[in-house]
């Protein structure tokens, strides 16, 4: 074989892989798929509504993420490194947890650990439904059509509403969790 022969060769064979990793890495974003047994997830994810649910509301933004470099967010603004975090009294006493017990602060970075090994990152209170929605296998490039949302459904207006049929797009469910990305994204 020739030099051209195995250059093509070999640049088929990298073009195959990057293919396989993409096609891989996008289809499992576009199912329930988690590190534990999913009933489990299910439990902790409605454990972890339930105290949202104690978040106030009346500010701009009612979430919690995590950044890149391991920051935990209340709302927008970066409070502390999640390592040391449920220590930290300025997080405890951080004023989306002015409702919680020193327990449920506990509780809440237990299960947040947990959901970030099962490659749920965050969640944001979707106002216009009064739900909270999980980020779901986010990516580095975090754009619009890479986007994917777990919510708990405890009735099946959740789901059959106006506002979610014109928002967003179901892409799979399992137990009482359904995962869906926004109504215009391209999914691959």
């Amino acid at each position: 074989m020739g030099k051209i022969g195995f250059g093509v060769l070999v640049v088929i064979c990298f073009g195959g892989v990057w293919l396989y990793t993409q096609f891989q890495g996008n289809s499992v974003r576009n199912e329930i798929v988690f590190e534990d047994n999913i009933k489990s997830v299910a439990d902790s994810l409605a454990k972890m509504d339930q105290l949202l649910q104690k978040f106030p509301t009346h500010t701009t933004m009612v979430n919690y993420f995590m950044d890149r470099e391991g920051y935990l967010y209340l709302g927008a603004e970066k409070i502390a490194p999640l390592k040391g975090a449920i220590n930290n009294p300025k997080v405890r006493e951080n004023i989306f947890f002015e409702n919680f017990t020193d327990d449920e602060i506990n509780q809440f970075f237990y299960l947040m650990a947990y959901l970030l090994k099962n490659k749920i990152d965050a969640a944001n209170l979707e106002k216009p439904m009064g739900r909270y929605l999980f980020n779901y296998r986010r990516t580095e490039e975090n754009r619009f059509n890479d986007m994917r949302e777990i919510m708990i459904v405890e009735n099946p207006h959740d789901t059959s509403s106006l506002y979610f049929k014109e928002t967003f797009q179901i892409l799979d469910q399992e137990f009482n969790l359904v995962l869906f990305a926004p109504k215009k994204a391209e999914i691959r």
